[in-house]
């Protein structure tokens, strides 16, 4: 069952569920909207940076450019970005991320993956830049939306994995190591 915004708001006075929470509001920057929504939770982008391959190379040639407050992504490049919340997941709530409908109609698009019962941390996003254009991204502006789904009863075990209580600042992936 999807949470309503006064369940969202009931689990984070409870549980800390998201910080810093945001009642809904008009980010004043980007015009986009932010905050508690009819539906879920609409993050909100602090930091951006290069996303690297395992080895440490580029994944893509084209650099970032960045201003005081601003990145401007190239044409067909992907960057990682970290969100500003912090979310604590208790053991019967699941979070899914969606982009945000603008995000999408400027041809950016964010992707997180699930974030399952127990996670902890700053949720790393996947940022791509599809268009033949530079697309500028605000610091502190919305960046997509996370909905919270209840499970029917708490998981056996909450998540323990190498993503577990992720720094604010954007995580490159993590290879795995080979067992000896």
């Amino acid at each position: 069952m999807q949470l309503s915004p006064q369940t969202i708001r009931i689990l984070n006075y409870e549980h800390n569920l998201i910080s810093p929470f945001k009642e809904h509001y008009q980010h004043k920057e980007s015009g986009l909207s932010g905050g508690l929504t009819c539906a879920g939770y609409d993050v909100h982008l602090k930091d951006v940076t290069t996303a690297l391959d395992p080895e440490g190379g580029l994944l893509f040639t084209d650099s970032i450019v960045i201003e005081e407050n601003l990145w401007k992504i190239p044409p067909r490049t992907g960057v990682l970005g970290v969100t500003e919340e912090r979310f604590n997941l208790p053991t019967n709530i699941v979070m899914s991320y969606y982009n945000k409908s603008t995000m999408a109609r400027w041809f950016t698009e964010a992707a997180a993956t699930l974030a399952e019962p127990g996670w902890q941390g700053y949720l790393t996003l996947e940022l791509y830049n599809s268009s033949d254009v530079y697309v500028d991204l605000i610091k502190g502006q919305p960046i997509g939306q996370v909905v919270f789904n209840q499970l029917d009863q708490p998981s056996e075990s909450a998540y323990k994995g190498k993503y577990q209580n992720q720094i604010a600042e954007p995580v490159q992936g993590i290879k795995f190591k080979e067992a000896s």
